[in-house]
């Protein structure tokens, strides 16, 4: 089973095909190319872009300079979504979740953010003094997530410091 959009954008299931992937398409629908190391030492590269620095910064949205968006793919090499246009097929869009492959992908974001944390400090912006228009995305909202209670949820607050739950090998 697979679970899919429909045009309203609510989730259906799906059982007339399994798992479809298309690598390394070209744009706009795909990416001929995986990030390359060079592209991860350049989001870690404060020398040649010092907004890197930051987590983030305002207006907190796809044209902020900062990690956040570099890592997303807004702004620079595409660590994040370069990964799911390249697989393509169900790695594309919202049903993403569908594909194993998501998994291990977003475990090695979680590492690069891991590294750039390691060099720049535990911190994420937008803090709590954000405005109410940025709910959902400020340091102590909850997050939605299939793993934690609604009456506990987790926040980014709270994810920060994974070093009780789990470490690396290696961090880039």
């Amino acid at each position: 089973m697979r679970i899919a959009t429909n045009s309203s954008g609510a989730l259906r299931q799906v059982t007339e095909r399994g798992l479809a992937r298309r690598f390394g398409q070209n744009a706009p629908f795909g990416s001929p190319r995986l990030p390359r190391t060079s592209d991860v030492r350049a989001a870690y590269n404060t020398r040649a872009d010092p907004s890197l620095a930051d987590y983030d910064r305002p207006p907190f949205d796809v044209s902020s300079r900062g990690f956040r968006n570099r890592l997303e793919g807004f702004t620079g090499p595409g660590l994040h979504n370069q990964v799911h246009l390249w697989v393509g097929g169900d790695m594309a869009p919202a049903s993403s979740p569908n594909d194993p492959v998501f998994f291990v992908h977003h475990c090695n974001v979680d590492r690069l953010w891991e590294g750039w944390m390691s060099r720049n400090g535990r911190q994420y912006q937008p803090d709590m003094t954000a405005p109410p228009t940025l709910l959902g995305h400020r340091i102590d909202d909850p997050l939605v997530s299939p793993f934690a209670p609604a009456s506990k949820p987790d926040t980014p607050g709270g994810v920060l410091d994974i070093s009780a739950f789990y470490s690396y090998d290696t961090l880039p």
